[in-house]
């Protein structure tokens, strides 16, 4: 490679360097380093809000000293007219209700007259587990199964099938 070609070269390479840094100072440059943001000081005597009860999207739970709001279960009445397979049968709830006490469903099932109302007493939960009450026996289920009216169907039907079993 003769001399002129390598003068050649290293001017472009040059003229190359010199669009880039052109373009970088155009666009904003190279920006330094930000120093990290802190916390805002909370001064010792700023009193540190405390939660009074725990609140979920489908359930106003209270605290375990049962003060507070009551046990609600949102859109209990949807589940009207769902089904549920229990030992090889449909059972439909046919009555979702709020009565005075907390929660009544009822189901039946086509071809023999048998109904089974199962209940959920608003005064017998903490903030974890509900007690659901059906035929005589009690079962404890989760409180977060009731948010979903799928969940607690199938809930209900595995606690209890001994209870939907009508040839006993």
């Amino acid at each position: 490679m003769s001399f002129e070609m390598m003068c050649f070269l290293a001017v472009i390479v040059i003229g190359v360097g010199i669009r880039i840094y052109g373009w970088i100072q155009n666009n904003g440059g190279v920006q330094p380093k930000k120093a990290a943001k802190h916390a805002p000081y909370v001064p010792p005597s700023t009193p540190i809000p405390q939660p009074t009860a725990f609140n979920t999207s489908s359930l106003n739970v209270p605290p375990i000293n049962n003060i507070g709001k009551p046990l609600t279960i949102q859109n209990w009445d949807r589940l009207t007219g769902m089904m549920v397979m229990v030992l090889g049968r449909r059972w439909i709830v046919t009555r979702a209700m709020h009565t005075l006490y907390g929660y009544e469903c009822v189901f039946e099932t086509a071809g023999i007259a048998h109904t089974i109302n199962v209940h959920i007493y608003g005064d017998m939960y903490d903030s974890h587990r509900v007690s659901v009450f059906c035929k005589g026996k009690a079962a404890l289920i989760d409180v977060n199964v009731c948010k979903d009216p799928n969940n607690l169907l199938h809930s209900i039907a595995v606690e209890f099938t001994d209870k939907f079993d009508i040839w006993n």
